[in-house]
Parts: structure tokens; sequence; C-alpha cells
């Protein structure tokens, strides 16, 4: 890559003093109508629609992680019948894809279809999603992740909203109060207090807010206007808008104008806006971006393509810098291209991957780089990694990034507020990304709070000395020594002490070793409803000895059952209290970080752990309390 080093004034706007880059990918897609909506999958891959048909592909990183290197391979198609134009779209937590409704379908006109698919990329399948009952059409809708996991649906033609449950791929309306207006053409940003923004498109210039209340209530309030109308008066059309890393809000409109928006400190607040720079012209031409894309560069600087008016050309490539608008190299379609056939994707090495509707997909590297203070953080994960281990665990800090940090509006959703995890092979320098997913919030800019995630590590993973990194919207944190090996647990083994029949199965499995079983419950005169159980595992050696332990575990029983949970102590021969949890979800979490004199005292001489599980449902004076299942799921062993 050459970087040129220049100073020049283009147009009243100056340039950036280091110039960025476009690539073209090395092994172009060759689709029979061009690449359209793409999205980064968990597993550092993307995913890539040709647009208006059924027919999707995925895009893989070389050995070394490059993109500009990558290959494409066809994945499964669509539904029969659906392959949509303008939807809906979403990454799950659990890695899965959504995407619903479509403007057009299949190349035909337009239809506002209310058919939707769900896509497993470890399956390689689709499955026809149904729509909200009532909703004849849904088009180009709006959907949005809430921090809690929960997907949420708009309908463009009314003010309902609906939530998604990914296990029976059915919608719950949801009781939304307060909207102004229809949600035609709008788009909709995630803050950090968890609430969702919006700039009106019929009622403009007018601004809104949805606080939610769980995941199937919530109100809609007055978030102010923005100075200048940032919707076209006759298309309703807008840009897009993108939370930054200073906590404002930028939003570019369909007319040359843009917006600032700063969120209140009060979570009723209306918050503020101010006009920001409005979009340039080239020569006497004005730019704007009715329906065009937009993404947050590791250095907070915004990327956006702008052209005349809806549909026109000259296309053409802007960093927004907080103060200015800085014209950058244009991709070689530009000049014939417009904004609203335009995607962007924020890839983890920081790079954008942008489509434009062509088998020519360009990869921007930008110059600026990101500040130490919004990278993700890893607090924990298991020092011996095994290839083809599942649900690993890593616990860090702002794993989910600051920003969805990809926008468009109404017509495409390409968020990537999710955390990826890469491991680098100290030797040979081979790079592997896992598939993330579960993680334990969708939050954007979380600061200290402690957050997870589990990741798969994939069986074809080198062995030896490596590195682990979490990468968040192309941000990755400081590397992480890890070892990875193929050595299994030796054995793991389960007795029943209180309760009825168990089910599960014992054998010797992976380090990670995700064991689970159940226990049936028995009356204990006296205590109550009782079920207990010893689970023996012993790790493999490590690569690189520590002195420090950890087991992850999920425990599960009916609501209000307490779980106790206890190690044996190998000096003293009896059982040590580490932990009780009231079952109010009908499941808990816990890890048993075992230091210094305590890891010593809990591991014995041939390196085994021992663990008592309780679960007690306490005897009622007026009542017998009812029978339950205690389940135990060893989700992960490993050692930090």
């Amino acid at each position: 890559m050459v970087i040129a080093v220049v100073v020049v004034a283009v147009m009243g706007q100056t340039a950036l003093a280091a110039l960025p880059t476009w690539t073209p990918l090395k092994h172009q897609p060759n689709f029979a109508n061009g690449a359209g909506n793409h999205l980064l999958l968990t597993d550092g891959t993307v995913l890539c629609q040709d647009f208006d048909a059924g027919d999707w592909w995925k895009f893989t990183p070389d050995k070394t992680g490059s993109y500009i290197n990558g290959t494409w391979s066809q994945v499964a198609n669509m539904p029969t019948g659906y392959g949509p134009l303008w939807y809906a779209s979403a990454v799950l937590p659990s890695g899965k894809v959504f995407v619903m409704g479509g403007e057009y379908n299949l190349g035909g006109p337009g239809v506002w279809t209310n058919l939707g698919a769900l896509y497993d990329p470890v399956a390689n399948s689709w499955k026809p999603v149904t729509a909200p009952s009532g909703w004849s059409n849904i088009g180009d809708a709006q959907c949005i992740i809430l921090p809690s996991g929960r997907l949420i649906l708009a309908n463009p033609f009314n003010t309902e909203m609906a939530a998604f449950n990914e296990k029976t791929l059915n919608f719950t309306l949801v009781a939304a109060s307060g909207k102004a207006d229809a949600f035609d053409e709008e788009g909709w940003t995630l803050l950090p207090d968890g609430s969702i923004l919006t700039v009106d498109a019929p009622n403009a210039p007018a601004a809104e807010r949805y606080i939610p209340s769980g995941d199937l209530a919530g109100k809609w309030i007055n978030a102010g206007s923005t100075p200048n109308s940032l919707a076209d008066s006759s298309t309703l059309e807008l840009g897009p808008m993108v939370l930054r890393y200073d906590g404002t809000v930028f939003a570019l409109g369909a007319t040359k104008y843009t917006a600032i928006y700063t969120p209140p400190t009060a979570s009723t607040g209306a918050g503020s806006w101010a006009a920001g720079p409005n979009i340039p012209t080239v020569g006497t031409t004005q730019l704007d971006i009715e329906d065009g894309p937009c993404c947050l560069l590791p250095d907070d600087n915004v990327l956006f393509a702008a052209s005349p008016g809806f549909g026109n050309s000259p296309m053409s490539f802007y960093e927004f810098d907080g103060a200015k608008m800085n014209p950058v190299p244009n991709t070689p379609n530009a000049p014939s291209d417009t904004s609203f056939v335009t995607t962007m994707l924020v890839l983890p090495t920081g790079q954008v991957m942008v489509t434009d509707f062509s088998n020519d997909v360009e990869i921007y590297t930008p110059a600026g780089a990101a500040n130490k203070k919004w990278q993700p953080t890893i607090v924990s994960v298991g020092q011996n990694l095994i290839p083809g281990s599942k649900n690993n665990i890593l616990r860090g800090t702002q794993l989910n990034g600051l920003s969805q940090c990809n926008a468009y509006g109404d017509d495409v959703q390409a968020a990537t507020n999710y955390p990826i995890v890469r491991i680098t092979n100290n030797a040979t320098g081979h790079v592997f990304y896992c598939r993330t997913h579960d993680h334990s919030t969708m939050a954007v800019a979380t600061g200290a709070t402690i957050v997870s995630t589990q990741f798969d590590v994939p069986i074809a993973t080198e062995t030896g000395n490596s590195t682990v990194e979490v990468v968040a919207n192309g941000i990755s944190s400081n590397a992480f020594q890890i070892a990875v090996n193929r050595q299994n647990v030796v054995a793991v083994a389960i007795s029943k002490l209180e309760g009825g029949a168990t089910s599960g199965t014992v054998a010797d499995t992976y380090y990670n070793d995700n064991t689970s079983f159940n226990i049936n419950s028995v009356i204990e005169p006296g205590v109550g409803q009782v079920a207990s159980a010893v689970v023996t595992f012993q790790p493999p050696a490590l690569v690189n000895p520590v002195s420090t332990a950890e087991v992850d575990f999920v425990l599960a029983g009916a609501i209000n059952v307490t779980d106790f949970v206890y190690l044996w102590n190998w000096k003293t021969n009896e059982w040590d209290y580490f932990s009780n949890s009231l079952l109010t979800n009908s499941f808990s979490s816990g890890a048993l970080l075992l230091t210094g004199d305590q890891y010593r005292a809990h591991l014995s001489i041939n390196g085994q752990f021992k663990v008592l599980f309780r679960g007690v449902f306490p005897q009622h004076i007026s009542n017998a309390p009812p029978p339950f299942t205690l389940m135990v799921n060893m989700v992960q062993l490993g050692r930090t």
C-alpha cells in the first residue's frame, strides 16, 4: 500500500494529509446481478447477496487475515420465491442472519413483500420467517437489536413495532406508544443508554427517541428537531446517521444539510441538535445522500458516499472528522455510481468493504488509527484452547464497540456491534477467526462493565503458542498470549447424591467440555425438594503452566430454586462453600476462579477438580414444595 502525503484545497475543503487507498479484491465475485447488501458474520467472514436475487455468497479472508486476498464460496439459496431488494437485516446474537421484507423481490416491480428468512451459518440453511400478524406488506423496513439481544422490526406503513422470537420464528407486537408519524424511510440508531434515535421523515425536521421498557413495551418521546430538514420533501428519503466515538450522532441528509445530535444526560431528556457542515458540491452541483451509506472508521471519522439527488451520478467519497468534510479518493465506478446502490461494511481489520451492485468490490484502507480508549479489552479467556472446541468464554470490556458502526437508513442495516475473536499463530502468522455467539449484551459503549461472549474455535486452527484478540467495529484489543493444543479432557465423571434418575452422558471430551446432565429432585423431610450431584473432571496439561484455573457453568431449574456450588478441598477432605444463587429467571451462570492457595487446595495431585451442585426448593409450612429438575451445563473448563 502506498500512502501519498499531500496538502491540497478542493472545492473549499481541506484534503486529508495522509490519503487512504482503495484496492479491488484480488478475487472479484461473478454474481449474475452484482454484489449487494453484505453483513459481517461472527466468524469474520462476509455474507453477501447477489442483489435482488435469492443466491448468497460467503467471502473468507486468506490465511494471513487479508480480506483483499480473500475468496468467495456460494452458500445456500434463500427459500424459493424470495430474493429481496431493500429490506430489514441483522446478525443476531446467536450468529444467525435475519432478513425480512423487501421493497422489490427477485427483480420484479415494487411489491413491499412480507416474506422473510433466517440463515444459519453453521447448518448453511435458510428457514422461512412469517410476518407479524396483520402485516400484509413490509418492504424496506427498519430493524434493530436491543441491548437485551431481542430484535425489533418496524412497520413502515404505520407506527407498529414487533419483537422477533428466534426460537419460534414468530413475532409479538410491541406495546409502543407515542410515535408521532409512520416509520416510512426512517433509520434507527442505538444509543449508549439503550434508547433508539430516529429522525422523522413525514414529520421532518422533528426527531424522536424510543425508550424500551423491556423487550415488548416502550414509548417514543420528543428528541428535538434538526436545525434544517434532512428529508427530501417530495420523496421523504433520508440519509444515514451513526453514533460516533465522541458520543454524538452524525446525521446526513437527503438535502444538502447535516446535523449533530448530543444525547441527553437524563433518560427522558430531549437531547440537543446542532447544524453540521453542509454536504459538499462538485463544481456547481450540490451533493446529498438520498438513500446511501456511511460508516464509522476506527479513528472516529465518518466515511460516506454522496451524489446529486436521487439516483444520479457522479458519486464522491468524503470523511467527516467532527468539523470538516474531507474529500478522499473515489472508487473506479464512482463517476457512474449513485449513493443509493452503495453499501459499506467495516471489517475486523479496520478496512471497509464497499459494494455497488456491480462485481467490482473495493476495500478502503483508512489512514487514521483508533484511540486506545475505544479498544475492547480482554479480562479473561482460557489460556489453552482446543481446535474444534465450542462455547469457550471470553470476558472483557467494550466487546460490542461504541457504535453500530455501519448505517444506511431504512433500506439496509448491517450493524457490527458484536465481538469478533481472532487467533493468530505466533510461528506461522496465520489467522483463524472463531465463531462468536450468545453475547451477554448487544449494548454499545458499555464502558468498564464486564461483558462476555462465547466462541467456537475452528477445527483447522494450528496448534502452538498463539495470541487471541477480540475485535469490535474494526478496533482490536491488545493481544492476549494463549496456547492452542489438541489434548482432550482425560476424564469426566458425574455421581448423583440426591434426587431421581439422571440424564446426560459422560465421556472423554474436548477441553471445552460442554457436559450437561439433569437430576429430578426428591423430597427431603425438613428441607424441601432437593437434587444434587458431584462432577469430577480433569483438564489437560498446560503448555504454559500457570497457577490459576477457571470453571464456567450454567445451572437451570424451576424459578425460586436456590442453587448452591461447592468445591472439594483436597487438603481438608471436605466441601468448601463457593456460592449460591436464587433462580429468578430459570437459570443462572457463574465462574469458579481459583488462584494461589485456593488453586492448590482445590486441584488434586492428578489435576482434578470436584464440584458439587445442589438445588433446594425449601419446605413451606402451608404447602409442600413442587418437584423440579436441576440441569447443569459445564460450559467451559479453562485456565487464565
